[in-house]
């Protein structure tokens, strides 16, 4: 009897296994099922961002980074600062052809170009004293009379740039800033 007992449970545990296994396949098949849908769907978003981003990016591309703005009118946008190279001051005689009113001339300027011209700055900062040169040889060129005005001085910095550009190879100076001017008649 012991026996017939051992052999029922045995059975009985068979069976349980075998219902396991037709149970398990069904179970898990289903799972993965579901699972593979799942992974698709995320897979597909992430497609979906990474294209997005890529037609985004070649849309943008070659468009700069400035945004269009709405002025008011009279109002013009602001530009990027120039870069500048700040000359040592200058410190002179203007001329006075009958020497009766001799004024001496103290002034300091920066040339400004464009900050990205990598070739232009090297280039000033080699033409240095060449520069210097061709600027004291335009001041002691000029009378008190041709500075003692607003516009006067003004049409001397476009004197200035347009003969610091003919010396230039690699760009253009784009203004001329007064740091200092001070024109002292002698006693």
């Amino acid at each position: 009897m012991a026996e017939e007992k051992d052999e029922l449970e045995e059975k009985e545990e068979q069976e349980e296994v075998s219902y396991a296994k037709e149970e398990g396949p069904k179970l898990s098949s289903k799972l993965v099922k579901i699972l593979m849908l799942v992974a698709a769907f995320i897979v597909g978003i992430i497609l979906m961002i990474i294209i997005s981003n890529i037609v985004y990016n070649i849309k943008t591309k070659g468009e700069t980074a400035v945004q269009e703005r709405i002025w008011a009118p009279g109002v013009t946008p602001k530009k990027e600062p120039f870069q500048t190279l700040h000359l040592d001051p200058f410190r002179l005689n203007l001329n006075d052809p009958t020497g009766a009113n001799p004024v001496f001339i103290q002034l300091e300027i920066a040339l400004a170009y464009e900050s990205n011209n990598i070739k232009l700055q090297t280039e000033l900062l080699n033409r240095k004293f060449e520069i210097r040169d061709t600027i004291i040889t335009l001041i002691s060129s000029k009378t008190y009379e041709d500075l003692n005005t607003p516009d006067k001085i003004r049409s001397f910095k476009k004197e200035i740039q347009r003969q610091v550009n003919s010396l230039l190879i690699n760009g253009l100076i784009e203004d001329i800033y007064i740091i200092d001017f001070n024109a002292i008649p002698k006693q």
